[in-house]
């Protein structure tokens, strides 16, 4: 049995599943460690430590998969135990497996489409902010800001030619500073006048999507909550991981657009939003080089800090210039 799971979590187990239940590691987690646990009756569970840091995300995950259970929404982990002291909770286990960027297909794309919408019509009253959200341009550009800022912090204790610092200083900041510049911030204030917001997973693409016998099952929900879709969508048609094609990412997309009854400047901030992840986006694979951050990244993936950091730092480097080569191309 392992160590990490604390004593309320292992009672419970041992009262559910009998003393001879089946436990695993799981691999896959980004900022967590994850367990299967099979009980004597072949029931099916995820074990999900958020570890040291991790109060929030458990809390938001928690809340937002509770409203989901009581609005009956099917192909989500149901909560079914937690130990919030230890930041420990226990979830239904959804099978299946992710899918290649190569691999999904339009039918795909109209499911993952659906169920945005679905969970956009789910009462949000009552539920936290998402994670990172932002309710005005200026509040959006101080975020990657502070992220850019952050980078430089922890750039200034490396080595003189150190990679990383030279692509901060001669790469990532003036990346940004050109995209402060096509924001035209004092003439796109407006379109944040009229934003509604809904309940929104915010995480959201194939990377926390799994495929299973013609459905698709979805996870991972930290940083869900009330939150502008335009975020969401900008995200989807950034995030590098399990890269969707453009052709989709515009139809997920236009049928959220299509299916919600959306504001009238929302195309606009989604046109913005998409130009300020770019550098988000950069900034949240460079996170490993954050010290508050690192070590968590570690624990759940156990991989060496130098080893993340040299694969990360080559991302970035890949991914600023495809954006570059969008820019130009677009």
């Amino acid at each position: 049995m392992t160590p990490n799971l604390t004593p309320k979590i292992l009672g419970w187990l041992e009262s559910k599943c009998g003393p001879t239940y089946k436990i695993s590691n799981l691999v896959g987690g980004r900022n967590n460690l994850l367990w299967y646990v099979e009980s004597q009756t072949n029931a099916k569970y995820v074990v999900k430590n958020y570890g040291f840091d991790g109060q929030d995300r458990l809390d938001r995950e928690w809340s937002f998969l509770s409203r989901l259970k009581c609005s009956g929404l099917p192909c989500v982990p149901y909560p079914v135990f937690c130990d919030n002291s230890g930041r420990i909770a226990v979830f239904s286990f959804l099978s299946g497996k992710k899918l290649s960027a190569s691999s999904i297909s339009l039918a795909n794309i109209i499911n993952a489409s659906s169920f945005i919408g679905k969970v956009a019509r789910v009462d949000a009253d009552g539920l936290p902010d998402a994670k990172d959200a932002h309710f005005s341009l200026e509040a959006h550009v101080r975020s990657v800001e502070g992220r850019v800022s952050a980078l430089e912090v922890a750039s200034r204790s490396r080595p003189y030619k150190d990679e990383f610092k030279h692509f901060v200083a001669d790469e990532l900041r003036h990346f940004w500073k050109h995209t402060k510049l096509t924001v035209d911030l004092p003439s796109n204030i407006r379109h944040w006048d009229s934003m509604r917001c809904f309940l929104s997973p915010s995480d959201f693409g194939f990377h926390n999507i799994l495929y299973s016998e013609g459905r698709l099952n979805f996870l991972d929900f930290e940083y869900a909550g009330r939150d502008d879709l335009a975020k969401l969508l900008s995200d989807f048609r950034l995030c590098p991981e399990i890269k969707v094609k453009k052709k989709y990412s515009e139809i997920f997309c236009k049928n959220i657009i299509d299916d919600l009854e959306l504001d009238k400047g929302f195309e606009k901030r989604l046109e913005i939003l998409t130009n300020l992840g770019r550098v988000k986006w950069l900034c949240i694979i460079l996170n490993v080089f954050l010290p508050n951050k690192h070590r968590r990244i570690s624990i759940a993936t156990g991989a060496s800090q130098e080893v993340m950091e040299s694969s990360r730092l080559k991302s970035a480097k890949d991914l600023l210039s495809a954006f570059r080569t969008e820019e130009t191309s677009g």
